[in-house]
């Protein structure tokens, strides 16, 4: 996965719980498994990259994992 895919990816992500299942279907788009693509909707890789995309809601939960 390049840059450009994970921001595009990241964009994809679903903003309600009836994207649910979009993972399987964004994966086959790029080649790589549903895994790969929850785990950059929910900010476990490529942080560095789709930070500049997040909402404060985002930051705010990422910084009280982290």
């Amino acid at each position: 996965m390049t840059f450009p895919q994970a921001l595009e990816i990241y964009r994809q992500r679903p903003t309600d719980a009836a994207g649910a299942n979009k993972s399987t279907e964004v994966a086959n788009e790029y080649g790589v498994s549903p895994k790969t693509i929850r785990d950059v909707w929910n900010r476990k890789t490529w942080v560095k990259v789709t930070r500049p995309l997040w909402c404060p809601q985002e930051v705010a939960s990422y910084l009280q994992v982290g």
